[in-house]
């Protein structure tokens, strides 16, 4: 019966994972040409191939956030954050499908500023993670898995609660700026200095929360 209640509860998620297949199946003309992308060899690759693959990397991620809470040493404590991980599991697989999206309406004559919308939808994905990333407990694959944290219960629910709140002001500080005109050099730049920032302050903070709590 937990069985059967596990796989209706994983049906939303895997229809996220699986709806760009319609863009093969109901596709047109348009999926058989090619794209050129300067960072492969060859450089030449048809549309439909790479929709695959971005398809394959979305179902590549969905199982291993999925099988990562059966091989934690701590994976008791996903039971604690369950509706939490549930969620985040489930706007990672939407952010995959949505990017997908982007890609095949950029590549069917529909003008967008692709790395403009990437820029926003990531901020929106970590705001949304961020939001939920309080409730996260002690594991080794989700959240802030410092060697202080993951020491220390204490610095790991402080930190927590901390990295949230800075990871939702810092990704509505990366949305905002993401709408002002920017060259586009510069919009990366500011793109991932804003994460790493994000990344880096709860780092920061759990290392000298965890010398004040253990007086180390």
């Amino acid at each position: 019966m937990k069985t059967k209640s596990n796989f209706k509860k994983e049906i939303p998620i895997l229809v996220v994972v699986l709806l760009p297949l319609l863009f093969i199946l109901l596709g047109n003309d348009y999926l058989n040409k090619v794209v050129e992308i300067n960072w492969i060899q060859p450089k030449l690759i048809p549309i439909r191939t790479l929709i695959s693959i971005f398809i394959g990397v979305s179902i590549l991620i969905y199982g291993l956030m999925l099988f990562v809470q059966r091989i934690d040493p701590k994976k008791k404590n996903y039971e604690a954050f369950e509706s939490s991980f549930y969620k985040i599991r489930f706007i990672v697989s939407l952010f995959m499908t949505a990017i997908t999206g982007l890609f095949v309406a950029s590549n069917i004559g529909i003008v967008i500023d692709e790395l403009k919308i990437l820029r926003i939808s990531t901020f929106v994905l970590l705001a949304v993670i961020g939001n939920y990333l309080y409730s996260v407990k002690p594991n080794w694959f989700i959240g802030f898995r410092t060697p202080w944290t993951l020491d220390n219960e204490n610095v790991w629910r402080k930190t927590h609660h901390f990295g949230a709140k800075i990871i939702v002001g810092f990704s509505i500080i990366g949305l905002i700026v993401s709408m002002i005109p920017q060259k586009e050099g510069i919009s990366l730049i500011v793109f991932f200095s804003i994460i790493m920032i994000m990344v880096m302050i709860p780092i920061i903070y759990s290392y000298f929360l965890h010398k004040i709590l253990t007086n180390k």
